[in-house]
C-alpha cells in the first residue's frame, strides 16, 4: 500500500473509512480481506486516496451516466467533465450533480492544447476516462473528415497532454479510452 493510502486511512474518520473499504453496492462481493482490498484500491486509484478524474464527453449518454454513478459510489473523488457540447452533449443529462462540490464542468475542444493544459493544471488530473467522440454513422459516411479531425487529432492531443503533465510519474496515472467503431 502506498504512503498516501496509509496516511489517508489512518487520519480518516470511521464513516469515511468505511466508504473507502466497502465494496461497491450491487457488485459481486469481493472475496478478500481488508488488506487485499486496500491493495486493490491502491492499484485502481494509482496510489492516490482520492482521485481527480477527467471525463471527456461527460455530457453525453454514457459519460453523464458514468458521472452520476462515479460520484455516488466514490464521494471523495473529484470529476472534471470536459465536453464540447456538440449534438450529443446535453447538460440536462447531469441534473443533480452540478451542485456537487466535487463536480466541475469545462466546455472545451480536445483539439485545443491550451484548454487541455488549463484543465490539467487547474485540477491536477490523476486519471482520464476518454469517452468523447464524434459518432454519428450517417454523417461519418457522408463526410469523414470532421470525424478524423475530432476523434483522432483530439485523442492524440489528449494523450500528449496527459504524457506531458504526467511524464515524471507515468506509472501513477491511468488513461482509459472507450470509443465507437467510427474511432476504431
Amino acid at each position: 500500500m502506498s504512503q498516501n493510502h496509509e496516511e489517508g486511512l489512518l487520519h480518516m474518520d470511521a464513516e469515511r473509512k468505511q466508504l473507502v473499504l466497502q465494496p461497491l453496492k450491487g457488485m459481486p462481493k469481493l472475496h478478500m480481506d481488508e488488506d487485499q482490498y486496500r491493495l486493490k484500491l491502491d492499484f485502481l486509484s494509482a496510489s492516490f486516496l482520492w482521485m481527480v478524474i477527467l471525463i471527456t464527453g461527460g455530457a453525453g449518454l454514457i459519460g453523464s451516466n458514468l458521472i452520476h454513478y462515479w460520484l455516488a459510489q466514490n464521494p471523495g473523488d473529484t470529476i472534471v467533465n470536459f465536453d464540447a457540447l456538440t449534438y450529443a452533449g446535453n447538460l440536462a443529462n447531469l441534473a443533480g450533480v452540478e451542485s456537487n462540490p466535487n463536480y466541475h464542468f469545462f466546455q472545451g475542444d480536445l483539439r485545443k492544447q491550451e484548454q487541455l493544459d488549463e484543465v490539467f493544471e487547474q485540477f491536477s488530473i490523476d486519471s482520464v476516462i476518454h469517452l468523447a467522440a464524434e459518432s454519428h454513422v450517417g454523417r461519418s459516411i457522408k463526410d469523414p473528415s470532421p470525424f478524423i479531425d475530432s476523434n483522432i487529432r483530439g485523442t492524440f492531443q489528449l494523450l500528449e497532454t496527459a504524457r506531458n503533465h504526467w511524464q515524471e510519474d507515468l506509472n501513477d496515472h491511468r488513461f482509459l479510452h472507450v470509443s465507437t467503431d467510427e474511432v476504431y
